[in-house]
This record gives structure tokens, sequence and C-alpha cells, in this order.
């Protein structure tokens, strides 16, 4: 029978608190060999639980807690050294306290002889030093299951005594009560054992004295007593030495050899069993329940002083106390919109509304909080798993952990923790290269893994970051296509986010053979389901060489949650808010903000980006109509697109006969999903309401568009949207991560060609063609008559001031015809000094690309290249050739030609941007060396003299930072000029670029940027010396 239990629970939490910190300092104290106060706090640790365990009478986890405790004490003094070997044991034995506490009412069922006798054997490797020949070690064995080491005593003088008859016993007394109080003093029995025995050892309990104070308190004040333990050997029996010594029987415990422990160097010696057994553990049990007493006292004391702050409550009243509160909030919208209509016409009624929502909301949110904990309590977890991870896998693994102190709902962080261990140990087992392979490819031994977390929003975003190998989409797609998971044609078409996705097809995996860690893919299917059950998404980055993230976007809470109410042909939906980024109303005679159409899809401009739109309406199969103008009936809306308000032939300014009319408003919300943003289009947006989540019926379970279901303030229901749904049956692409056309010959590898973003256009020929769309800062929508011609040149308006604009047809050796359209699209170019717009008929689609580039089929000034795309032939623009063409004075390189002949190493692995920088550099008259990759760049500075290197930084196998490190390193290339030329924008990636030692930092396809600092490098002008 435990005593005590009424403080129970509190013990379990507080030991729950205490192993964790030990399991943690465990693991740091591995790394930080000579971390002293690591040591001290796994002591006290361990020391409080033995302490509070002895006040319930749990007297196995006592003993287990106790025998660690001897070996945190040894290891405080500087006589044994923790290693790997000893750190899994104390591991094993702490994961045994562990499992004791959860389940503390059978506690002392447990069998953790095992765990003493490893313990134990530590212990007895305390007196083995790095050198020198080992000593004797006896390791003693009480009934009462502790375990300690003699260091007094030889072992063979104490086997010849046994062999000879003598005995050993134990006198265990108390410093105060016995010792102080001996008739005779405490010197007269110290020689009266001497006279009848010979003192072996003597041994006190660490714990008990943490210094010299605590045995001055022991003997003055006489309020704290310490326990000494005086093993002596004689020829006495029991009865014969009790006597002799004047020490009774209870005080006195004899101890045999135990043969079957016996080794070269020690040897165990374990209590016998006592005739008067009984008496004996009436004396154990006194002086622990003096001990007890104490501890009684001072806990006592705590609990009154922690009740006035805290008080315990059962889950189980939190969350019913979470239903009543969401019923309230369904209670409060119902009566508000109930009295709604008599806020006006009863006086006081408006305040007593507004005061009942407050407190409402206020409540609700309070008990929210009851129920939210930090995120700290799954990632404390992962040290321990990386640990032993990193030990079966025979890798190197450190791990990082950021935003610990993030919140999340306790439903939400209980279903996260199984998800989670399998991304990591993925991460570990696969993400990460073996240290030999990190080695060859210039990476250190050691990989990292990195768990972050993050509020974003209503939504908590979790990333699994590693930097290992990343994942390789070519073995992905030959494994999908053999599986049968999809065809060559399918995977010919898919974008890298399409491929990273096949990786959650049930039983997908690239692993060669199935392990016993994890298989990237292999459970990644049951990741994704109950991470989308908990509300959630997941979505996959990774490069190849670089590493790979996972993040994991979750909500705050699943029970109650802000939406807005919209509505589509007369049924009403919950949209949750935090999904919603924005509203946008689209007039139907608005000419400067309207929908438009790439590939039939209808998009809208918004903030210089293609948003496209969908309208809900269409993905839930609900059939639109429209009220006709004429007869006032309702019809069947049989358009393609919902947008479209004309008659047949009907201008877009003429606004008098529309179906509708000109004042008709599209409402569009524009939604994210992580990355993924787009347009939805609803018929009315009502109000904005907390929403009680309840969970759909049977027959909704396989309804992607929905995530759940409530009841509004109206007393009727709607359904909940789920956005990802939304997403997934409307099969919308996205133009940072979605459909990278088939653009290429066929033969080349596309997975080793950098994504690109292009704009395909046509001008008034029959050519289509292209150009990076980072290089486009705007498109204006023009008409013939905006366009003034003044001499031989053309102008337009813009931004208060004239513009001129050229036709690239006019300069390019292309077909050239009249234009079909009295609209015409400007592109405004980015890097140029004067503004300058270039005349398209037509945009035809915006695309992410892997470009395989041809430069020798079709060489013109004007054109960089060639490609192909849907079976049609490509020209990629040379933006700056057709400017210094159209104009020389303005647009030409003179300034920046060098009049020496200078050489550039120019590093960059996508042929595209490696093809554009060469143009731009040869044209100033410089020699250019190429490199694919760091790793070529450093062997090509081996035999070449190199005035300046240009590099990306981005790159497979040595990126950009390492490059520029080794180079930093090599004592002949120190002050070598070293520009970064990259698409990664911000102060944050430009720091990091001057920290890691680069010169310049310029971005991408700016050509007069780029030329200025290569000339700025060269003269050594305002050179960045880091």
């Amino acid at each position: 029978m435990i005593q005590n239990q009424e403080f129970i629970q509190e013990f379990i939490d507080e030991a729950r608190t205490h192993l964790e910190k030990v399991e943690a300092l465990l693991i740091k104290k591995e790394k930080l060999v000579d971390d002293s106060e690591a040591i001290n706090e796994i002591f006290r640790a361990v020391h409080s639980i033995k302490g509070t365990a002895g006040f319930f009478g749990l007297k196995k986890i006592v003993s287990l807690a106790h025998a660690m405790e001897n070996i945190f004490a040894e290891v405080r003094n500087g006589k044994i050294k923790l290693n790997v070997a000893s750190v899994d044991v104390i591991l094993s034995s702490n994961d045994q306290l562990k499992n004791m506490i959860e389940d503390v009412l059978n506690s002392e069922d447990v069998d953790i002889s095992e765990d003493l006798q490893k313990l134990g054997n530590i212990l007895m490797g305390s007196q083995t030093g790095e050198s020198g020949d080992k000593e004797d070690v006896i390791f003693v064995a009480g009934n009462d299951k502790r375990g300690f080491v003699l260091k007094g005593c030889n072992k063979e003088l104490l086997a010849d005594g046994i062999k000879h008859g003598h005995r050993i016993y134990e006198l265990r007394l108390r410093l105060n009560k016995d010792l102080l109080s001996y008739t005779e003093g405490p010197v007269q029995l110290f020689n009266r054992i001497q006279s009848v025995g010979m003192v072996i050892d003597t041994i006190t309990d660490h714990s008990e004295i943490n210094s010299f104070d605590d045995v001055i308190e022991a003997v003055v004040e006489g309020s704290k007593d310490v326990y000494l333990g005086i093993f002596v050997t004689t020829v006495l029996d029991m009865d014969m030495f009790s006597d002799a010594i004047g020490v009774s029987k209870d005080n006195i415990f004899e101890y045999i050899i135990d043969r079957t422990k016996e080794s070269d160097n020690h040897f165990e010696i374990r209590e016998k069993e006592q005739l008067n057994g009984s008496k004996g553990e009436e004396s154990k049990e006194e002086m622990t329940n003096e001990v007890m007493d104490n501890q009684d006292k001072a806990l006592k004391q705590v609990k009154q002083l922690k009740v006035e702050d805290n008080i315990r409550v059962n889950v189980t009243v939190l969350n019913d106390l979470l239903n009543m509160a969401s019923e309230m909030v369904l209670g409060r919208n119902q009566l508000l919109r109930t009295l709604e209509e008599y806020r006006k016409s009863i006086p006081g009624l408006s305040a007593i509304l507004q005061n009942i929502d407050r407190l409402t909301s206020g409540m609700q949110e309070k008990i929210m909080q009851t129920r939210m904990q930090p995120i700290a309590n799954i990632f404390n977890k992962f040290p321990r798993i990386i640990r032993d991870l990193a030990k079966s896998l025979g890798k190197e693994i450190d791990l990082e952990l950021e935003g610990t102190e993030v919140e999340l709902d306790k439903s939400v962080l209980e279903a996260l923790t199984d998800p989670l261990t399998h991304l990591v140990r993925n991460s570990a087992d696969h993400g990460l290269e073996d240290p030999d392979a990190r080695e060859k490819s210039n990476k250190s031994r050691i990989g990292l893994i990195k768990l972050n977390a993050y509020q974003e929003g209503g939504y908590v975003n979790i990333e699994v970051i590693d930097n290992g190998a990343g994942i390789d989409c070519v073995k992905i797609v030959e494994k999908a296509v053999d599986k049968g998971i999809i065809t060559k044609e399918a995977a010919d078409r898919m974008s890298e986010q399409e491929i990273f996705k096949l990786i959650f097809k049930p039983g997908f995996s690239t692993a060669e053979k199935v392990s016993d860690v994890s298989g990237r893919g292999v459970g990644m299917d049951v990741v994704r389901t109950n991470i989308e059950k908990l509300g959630g998404s997941i979505e996959i980055f990774s490069r190849k060489g670089t590493g790979t993230t996972i993040r994991l976007m979750l909500p705050l809470t699943l029970a109650i949650i802000q939406t807005l109410i919209v509505g589509v042909e007369g049924h009403k939906f919950a949209l949750p808010q935090a999904n919603l980024k924005e509203i946008v109303r689209i007039k139907a005679k608005d000419k400067n903000r309207h929908i438009e159409y790439l590939h039939d899809a209808e998009v809208i401009r918004l903030r210089g980006k293609l948003l496209p739109i969908v309208h809900l309406a269409d993905m839930l199969g609900i059939k639109r109509t429209y009220i006709d103008e004429v007869s006032g009936e309702k019809r069947y809306d049989r358009r393609r697109n919902f947008s479209d308000t004309r008659l047949e032939n009907q201008d877009l300014d003429d606004a008098s006969d529309r179906r509708g009319n000109g004042d008709e408003v599209t409402r569009v919300l524009v939604l994210q999903v992580g990355h993924r943003s787009f347009g939805l289009a609803v018929d009315y947006i009502y109000s904005s309401e907390e929403t009680l989540v309840k969970q759909l019926p049977v027959y909704f379970k396989n309804c992607d568009c929905y995530s759940g279901v409530t009841i509004m303030g109206d007393g009727k229901t709607a359904m909940i949207l789920d956005v990802e749904g939304l997403i997934r049956i409307s099969n919308l692409k996205f133009a940072d991560d979605t459909e990278e056309k088939d653009i290429g010959n066929k033969g080349v590898n596309e997975y080793n060609a950098e994504v690109q973003n292009i704009l395909l256009f046509k001008c008034s020929g029959t050519e289509t063609f292209a150009i990076d769309l980072s290089m486009v800062s705007r498109v204006e929508e023009v008409r013939s008559k905006d366009i003034e011609r003044i001499g031989n040149r053309e102008y337009i308006k813009f931004r208060g001031d004239s513009m001129r604009v050229i036709r690239p047809e006019d300069f390019l050796p292309v077909s050239k015809d009249t234009y079909s359209s009295d609209v015409k699209q400007v592109l405004i170019p980015k890097y140029v000094k004067r503004p300058i717009g270039i005349i398209v008929e037509k945009i035809i689609d915006n695309v992410n690309a892997k470009i395989a580039l041809n430069t020798e089929n079709i060489k013109v000034n004007g054109i960089l290249g060639s490609t192909i795309f849907e079976d049609r032939i490509i020209l990629i623009l040379n933006l700056y050739e057709i400017l210094q063409l159209a104009d020389p004075e303005h647009y030409s390189v003179n300034a920046y030609i060098s009049q020496e002949a200078k050489t550039i190493l120019l590093v960059e692995d996508t042929p595209f941007f490696m093809k554009m920088e060469k143009e731009y550099l040869e044209m100033a008259g410089y020699e250019v060396i190429q490199a694919a990759n760091g790793r070529i760049a450093m062997e090509l500075l081996e035999n070449n003299k190199v005035d300046v290197v240009v590099s990306d930084i981005q790159m497979p196998e040595m990126d950009g930072f390492e490059l520029v490190k080794k180079i930093r390193e090599d004592k002949r290339l120190t002050d070598l000029p070293v520009i970064a030329v990259t698409s990664m924008s911000g102060e944050d990636a430009k720091t990091k670029a001057y920290e890691s030692g680069f010169n310049y930092y310029e971005l991408k396809l700016d050509r007069d940027r780029l030329l200025e600092a290569v000339h700025k490098a060269l003269n050594k002008k305002d050179i960045l010396l880091v």
C-alpha cells in the first residue's frame, strides 16, 4: 500500500520532469565532457526522485534511483568517466524509472535486478584508470537492492579471512542517533570493533551530505541525521559480535561472497538472510521513516505554498469545459442573430448583447489556453531519439531545435507525435548520408537535422530540415513508373512538386532495402493522412545535394475556429479565416481589374502576379443560375467562364445589354495554403463567425472539399470548407510549384536544370518568344491610340512621363505582320537604366520550366537560343542585345569594356544562366572559363590564372558558400575577388554572402550591375574585405 496517496499525482508529474531533464542532460554531457554543472543537475534530479519516492514508500524506485545517484556522485568526484556504453546503461535505467513512474502502483512488482547489476558494473569500473593495473573492486548488494562499492578492501585478504572462518558484517548507524549517542563515545566504539575484528571500509549516503554544513547540522543541531555504514570482518558470530561492541543486532547485517559474480579483480558480497530478519527490516524501516518524517514536513510546506498558485484539474474536466464553451459560442451566435432586429427598438439591448459577446469570447479563449501546450513537449524527446538513431545507423548527427515555445492544442500535439517521429527517422535514415559519403561530397561528417516551429496566422508550421543528399527526382520517377503508379508519359509532364507527392502514395519507397528504422515513403501515406485528419497539410521542398525540408501546417486548435460565412446559389458555407488573405471585388465594367484567360484558365492580376481563380459552385457541382433581365426568370448559366458577363459578339466597353449589368460584382476570396495561393469566387459574403467544429457525418467522409460541419447563428447547418481539398479537386496549377512544362530537347536530363519562370508571348508574326520572368518588372495593357510616333520611334505615357516602346520584329530577322487586335501588351524590363517597353501582341502563358537551351541551330543577334515546347520552336529573347540593337547609345556595354585581357571564372550550374552571363562578360571583352559547380571551379583554379570569380550560390556537389570558403582558406587565392550572382534576394541572403567571404552580391540577369561589379573588382574599388 502506497503511503500518502493524496500527493501521488504530484510526485508522478515532478518525477516525469526530473527524468526528462536527466535524459536531456546526459545526452548533453556526452557532447560536453567536462560539463560539471550538468552532472550536478542530474545528481539533484535523481536525488529528488529518490527522496520523494521514499516519502511514498516506493522501495524499488528508491533503490534504482539510489544506484544511479551513486554513479553520479562518483562522476562528480572524478572517480568515474562516462563513456557511450555507460551512458547507454544509465539511459536504460532512466527508461526503467520512467516506466515505473508511469505505473507507480505496480512499481514494486518490477524486476530491477538487471538494472542494478549493470549500474553496479559501472561502479566496479570506478577504480579503473586509463592506464596501469586494475585495482580490487568489491560490489555490495543488499536485500533492499541497493548497490555500492567498497574501496578500502583487498580482495585476496578478505577472501583468505573468510576461508579461515571470518564473517562480514555491516553496522548501519546514524551519526546523531547511534554514533554520537553511544554510551562510551564514538572513539571507544571504533576501539571495540578493532579489538575483535578489522574495519574493511566505511560508507555514507552521498545524497545526504551536500556540504560540511550538513555534518555540522547533524552533530550540533540534531535537526538532520546522516547514515554511516561500517563494514567489519571478524570470527565472532552475530550474538557475540553484538555483545562485544555494544550495538543492537537490529543494526548489524551479515554478508556472504556471491561466487557466481566473481572474476579476476572483483567479486560481490550479498546480504545474508537474517534469522532476525524481521527486526532488521524494522531497523531499516525505522531509519527510512526518520528520513520520511523530515521529507513529510518539507513536502507539506511545499504543497501549502503551491496551492495558492496552482490547482490540478483532470483533463476530462477541461474537455467538458471546452465542449460547454463551444456550445456557449453556438448559443451566443444564435442569440445575436435572433435579437439583431430588436437592437434599436429595445433600449440597452445592444450594450447587453455586446457584453455577452465579449464575455463569451473571453471565456472561450481562456478555456482554450488551458489546453494549449508548448511543442517542446514533443521536441524534447528527439535528442534521445537522434542519439539512438545515430548509434544504430553508424552516422554522426546533430540536432537543432527552434520555436520550442510555440503552443498547440493538446489534442493536436498528441496526434502529432507519431507522424513527426516518423519524419525525423526518415531524415536520419535516408535523408542524411553516411559520414564517408558526406566527406566525399565536401560536407561535414556530422549531418544536421533541424526541427523548427513557428506560428503563422491560425496555423503552426513545423519544419523537419536536413542537410543531406536531397530527394532524387529521377529515382522517384523511375520507381513510380516501375510500380505502375504513373506512366512514362505522365512522368514527363510532372513538376518537381508533383514528383515529390508520389512519396505519399501507399507503399511507395525508393529504399533499396527495408530498414528497421524507416524507409522514405514507407508509411508516408499514413503521415499525410494523419496530418490531414488534423485539418493540416504537408509540403516537401528538396534540392539534390543540399537537403530536404518537410513542412507541416497544423491548425492551432480543432474545436473552435474563426470562419467567414459565404454563399453560392442559396447555400451557405463556412471558410476558415486562417486561409483567407484578402477579398477582391471585381466589377464587370472595371477595365483596370478584370478576369483574364491563360490556356482556358481564369486568372486575375494581383500585385504583379497571376492568381488562378475557381468558382465554389463549380467545385461543389452546384449548377449556377442567373436572372433573365427581360423575363425575370431564373435560368441555368451555361457559360464556361463564369466571369463572362457579355452576350455573344458584344464588346467589352458596351455595358448596356450585358447578362446582369455593368455594376455586377464578382467576389474573389484570395486563399493561401502554405506557399500556394488562389482565388475562390463566391456569390455572397455574409459575416464572420466563431464556429464550433463538429465531425463530418459518415456519408461525407470521402468528400475532399469539406473538413467538418457547424451550426450557424440562425440555427442552420453549414459545411466547413477544406481549402487543401479544394485545391486537389480543382487540379489547380501554381507558378512556383506546379506544372513545369516539357520544355527542352529529348535526351536532356531535365532534372539537372534549374527551374525557371518564363513568359511566353507572340509578336505580330508567327514566331513564339520567351523571356525569363525575373527580367520583367510589369506588364501594361495599351491600345493603339495610346501609342504615339515621334520620328521613327514610338512612345507611350508611363507614370506621368514618356517612355519609348519597341517592337522586337523590327530588329530581328523574323516574320512581321499587322497586329490583329487593338489591345496590346507592353513588357517593361527590370535591370535597365532607362525605362523602355517591349510591345507584344499576345501573352500566351506564364510557366515554370527546365530549359534545355540550344544555342547552335539559331544564331541571331537578339536571340539567346531556342528550345522546344509542345512541338513548337520557342525563341529565347536576349533582352540586352535587342535593346542594344534598338538604342545602342544608351544600352551598349562600352563603359565596361576591358582594356586588358582579363580572365573570369564563371561558376553556374544552369545552362540558361551560364549562357546569359557568359555573353554579358564576353561582350565586355573578358575571357570566360566555365564551371558547373564549386568542385570543378576549385580544380580549374589549380591550373588557371583567374582575375575574378563570378559564382552562383545554390549548386550541387559544392555550393557557392563552400566554394568561397575554400578560396579564402587557400593562401594563394585569399585576395581573389569573388562575386555572388544569385536569384536569392533579401538582406539576410546578402549578409550571409558577405559573411561567407563574397566581395560583391548581385542578382542574376542584371547585366549592368554584374559588369560594374567585375570592373570594380579588377580595379580594387570598394571591395568588401571580409
